[in-house]
């Protein structure tokens, strides 16, 4: 225990956004409470609660000095994130989901890999909490393999499980984010944890991975943001060119030509997921965004670099930006390349029925 004049001095903040969570929210609480470590503080922001979310953190808070509660009118889990960043006052940061819950001695065990070495970030591993099937790369993502890194290089960040996308994975040197003067990225409503990560994971050096799960995840609890943006894929498209808008921007003088092809993979992933959701008018509304954001990364000059799988789904998007008004011409470019054509995604087979179905959506305001 660490005392300066008087005062027990935080090692740990422990960030937990609060949103109208009352059914799960003493469970997360109590796990905190539960927490060894004295020298710890519980930061609960709460984002404009409509049910008893904020009584019920006010009551922890009076029954234990960690716990601290702090309110906001409703402004999103990123800015109630940052509220938190700009008062924690530990030598490390976590962060909680207030539907989630951490397993005893967590705080513990993570303090005690992260000072073994003075690491910059440990990541964890967790439960996955579902009722139905655990996707698989869920799976993968919170099943981190044990290794260390001395000399974090930046395409670790999306090639080793549990750096993306779960914040609260990580156990965080507060030195790493005050210093950058980071913040997450109030603007964005989903993805904005991923982009944090991969900006303040670009400055770490010293990365420890740990299989033990030491955090228990609660997946597609309904009301949730995976549960919400999962029924609405153009938001769900927009939102993410958004995020890695906001990424390459902030690591535009960070990365160097020949790491612009990490950045250059990362985005076919992440956008040819999203496209394969939408129509084929819905695909060309995006596609100039898209290809801007590509062309900044000199996408044609990392062309032979790309897998044989990511230039395939290249070529589907390169179809879509040459061909985005001539639905036919699309069609004929993915059967040249080889990729199945889907009747659910391009049954707009003639600009007729496209300027058709363009009225449609506007008449019914969608």
């Amino acid at each position: 225990m660490q005392i300066f004049e008087g005062v027990l001095m935080v090692i740990i903040s422990v960030i937990i956004p609060v949103y109208n969570v009352e059914k799960y929210l003493p469970k997360c609480l109590d796990s905190l409470a539960g927490q060894t470590i004295l020298e710890s503080e519980y930061i609960c922001i709460d984002d404009g609660s409509t049910d008893s979310s904020l009584e019920i953190c006010k009551g922890y808070a009076q029954n234990d000095s960690r716990f601290k509660v702090i309110t906001q009118e409703n402004g999103g889990p990123a800015k109630a994130r940052n509220i938190a960043l700009d008062v924690a006052s530990g030598a490390y940061i976590c962060f909680v989901d207030s539907d989630d819950y951490l397993e005893p001695g967590a705080l513990e065990k993570l303090l005690i890999l992260a000072k073994g070495d003075d690491y910059d970030v440990v990541v964890y591993g967790a439960n996955v909490i579902c009722n139905d099937d655990i996707p698989e790369w869920i799976k993968k993502a919170t099943s981190p393999r044990s290794i260390t890194y001395n000399n974090f290089r930046f395409e670790t960040i999306f090639n080793e499980q549990g750096c993306r996308p779960f914040l609260w994975q990580h156990f965080i040197k507060s030195d790493l984010i005050k210093e950058k003067k980071l913040r997450l990225d109030e603007s964005l409503q989903i993805g904005e944890d991923q982009a944090f990560e991969i900006v303040y994971f670009s400055y770490a050096n010293k990365v420890l991975f740990t299989s033990e799960k030491l955090y228990n995840y609660r997946i597609s609890r309904p009301g949730s943001q995976m549960d919400v943006w999962f029924n609405n894929p153009r938001g769900k498209m927009w939102q993410h060119i958004k995020m890695i808008s906001y990424v390459t921007s902030e690591l535009e003088e960070k990365v160097r030509a020949n790491e612009e092809i990490v950045l250059i993979n990362w985005i076919i992933e992440t956008i040819y997921w999203d496209m394969s959701k939408l129509l084929y008018y819905d695909q060309a509304e995006y596609i100039f965004d898209i290809f801007n954001l590509l062309n900044r990364l000199n996408v044609y000059g990392h062309y032979d670099e790309l897998s044989d799988f990511d230039k395939i789904r290249f070529k589907h998007l390169e179809a879509v930006y040459l061909h985005h008004e001539e639905p036919d011409k699309i069609i004929e470019s993915m059967k040249q390349i080889g990729l199945p054509i889907r009747n659910t995604i391009y049954r707009l087979e003639s600009n007729k029925i496209l300027i058709l179905y363009k009225r449609v959506r506007k008449f019914l305001g969608i």
